[in-house]
């Protein structure tokens, strides 16, 4: 079943949104999304019990152990799972190309 969905322009005070096609979808559509709060905020996740998890999750799990982010950086096309290593960089990489964007100073993102 579809359910047609109206876009909503919601603006939410101290929070920046935003999504770009980056070429990880085939269709060309936009594929990537950045939250940034103006400042640290405090955060909580829920993740997979999954034994295997994919680098995102398992960064995702360390980065909000201390309750605080500042942005989060999210796809729409690709878990990355069951590629151990390169999946990690690729992680950390597209994190390190986020926070110049979202105004973020590496000494908070860390």
């Amino acid at each position: 079943m579809k359910i047609d969905v109206k876009p909503l322009t919601i603006r939410v005070p101290g929070f920046r949104f935003g999504a770009a096609a980056c070429g990880l979808k085939d269709s060309g559509k936009r594929d990537i999304g950045l939250i940034v709060s103006d400042v640290p905020a405090t955060a909580v996740g829920a993740f997979t019990a999954n034994r295997v998890q994919a680098a995102p999750v398992q960064i995702g799990k360390e980065r909000i152990r201390g309750g605080k982010v500042q942005a989060v950086l999210v796809n729409s096309a690709s878990a990355s799972s069951c590629r151990a290593t390169p999946s990690a960089r690729a992680c950390w990489r597209r994190a390190a190309i986020s926070m110049p964007t979202a105004s973020i100073a590496r000494s908070r993102a860390s």
